[in-house]
């Protein structure tokens, strides 16, 4: 089991550009987030609906500097065919 969480750490890592998760936490980045969600002409309810997560975790994550989980940030941002990276901001 160990194992398996270094391996998703080090993945994870690879794939938001080598940060290192363990010193800091990913917030979303509001604006940009809504940002892409009006450019794809999306509703939060649609971007909700094809990220597979409930309505009020977009709205939480576009008004304000929310700490989030990587499997949400993953999840939205495919949704929104873009990767993590581009939704996240570092505190």
């Amino acid at each position: 089991m160990y194992g398996e969480y270094i391996d998703y750490v080090g993945i994870t890592s690879l794939l938001l550009g080598g940060m290192n998760l363990s010193a800091r936490r990913p917030r979303i980045d509001g604006d940009k987030l809504a940002y892409l969600r009006f450019k794809a002409f999306w509703s939060q309810r649609q971007l909700a609906k094809e990220a597979g997560v409930a309505e009020a975790t977009i709205s939480r994550l576009e008004c304000a500097r929310h700490p989030a989980r990587l499997s949400i940030i993953t999840k939205i941002a495919d949704a929104l065919g873009v990767g993590p990276e581009e939704i996240i901001e570092w505190p």
